[in-house]
Order: structure tokens, then sequence, then C-alpha cells
């Protein structure tokens, strides 16, 4: 995750193979963790997880309307 940290403190480290494999990692482990179980002691994100899952997921969504503004302007 600090890698993760990283690439937006310093978007030059960025990699994007790299970094699409590290958000795909962090995205399945936190839908994993809110399917219901029976298993009172379950380990929950901590704030910070939950935030920077939250950041990523923004940052994404950010990402993919700029690729289709992107789009629509070359047409």
């Amino acid at each position: 995750m600090h890698s993760l940290a990283d690439y937006m403190r310093h978007p030059d480290h960025y990699k994007a193979s790299i970094y699409r494999k590290q958000v795909k990692l962090l995205m399945d482990q936190f839908w994993a963790s809110k399917k219901p179980t029976n298993d009172m002691n379950t380990n929950l994100f901590t704030p910070e997880i939950i935030v920077l899952y939250e950041l990523l997921s923004i940052f994404n969504l950010t990402e993919d309307i700029l690729k289709i503004e992107n789009k629509v302007r070359a047409t």
C-alpha cells in the first residue's frame, strides 16, 4: 500500500502495470472483507486503508472521464 500512496505523492514514480496490479489487489481485498461471514473476529481495514481505497476509486473515475473526453475531442 505504501507504493500506491507513493504514486499519489510522486507521480514521476508511476509505473502503470505495477499500479494497476496493486489497485486491483486492494479493491479485491476491500470487497472480500465486506462479504458477510459468521466469524465475529473479522479483520476490518483501518480507516487509512479505507480512505486510500476511496481516493483510488476517485482517481480511477477521473482517469476514465479524461479518457472519454480525449476520445470525444479526437472525433
